[in-house]
């Protein structure tokens, strides 16, 4: 009697260790936490979390890099979007190639060059990042655009590009962010130097 009690505990006792070893072998090797740049007064960081002047740094930093034309936009532009694919969705990407084939055809894209940064004085406000959903996020980039052609500046305006960012499951070896660009919530608009809307009809 006492011999199979003894051999049901160490049977259960099996069953425990097995469960144990198969969630140790599962558990995630590496866990992503985003640490705030200040943390004099501390911080709850959450694994996985991202917080919004995160999101608005990644938006800036990929919008910025996407559109710098260095040399030709007609070779830039396209090398641009490969380069960033792991930072865009998919349907991001389709749109970007849309609107470089109707550049190519209109004839805007050879030989010119453009710079977009973000206007003087402008700095991360959390009225920039408007949650959309529980991962997905609408941040304001307000920007100056110069394009040149042959070195003579043709294009010189402040924009204002409402950006979706949202969490993005892909290897982080290739977009260690977890985050990418989704296009535009509405059609990007024209601002002054000062970062207020233009009159559409001006």
């Amino acid at each position: 009697m006492y011999w199979r009690v003894m051999l049901r505990i160490n049977f259960l006792l099996l069953v425990v260790i097995f469960i144990l070893a198969f969630g140790w072998v599962n558990a995630a090797r590496e866990i992503w936490v985003n640490i705030p740049p200040d943390l004099s007064s501390g911080a709850k960081l959450k694994p996985g979390n991202n917080p919004e002047h995160i999101v608005y740094d990644f938006a800036l930093n990929i919008f910025q890099q996407l559109q710098r034309w260095k040399k030709s936009g007609d070779k830039d532009y396209t090398e641009n979007i490969a380069k960033y694919a792991s930072y865009l969705t998919p349907q991001y990407v389709a749109f970007l190639k849309r609107d470089y084939e109707r550049r190519r055809q209109k004839g805007e894209l050879t030989n010119r060059e453009r710079t977009v940064q973000q206007l003087p004085g402008v700095l991360y406000d959390s009225k920039r990042v408007q949650k959309y959903g529980d991962h997905s996020w609408v941040v304001f980039l307000d920007l100056e655009l110069n394009e040149t052609y042959q070195g003579e500046e043709i294009k010189h305006l402040y924009i204002r590009y409402p950006v979706m960012v949202k969490t993005y499951d892909v290897d982080r070896q290739l977009n260690p962010w977890g985050l990418a660009l989704d296009g535009y919530y509405t059609d990007p608009e024209k601002i002054t130097e000062s970062g207020e809307l233009k009159d559409k009809e001006s």
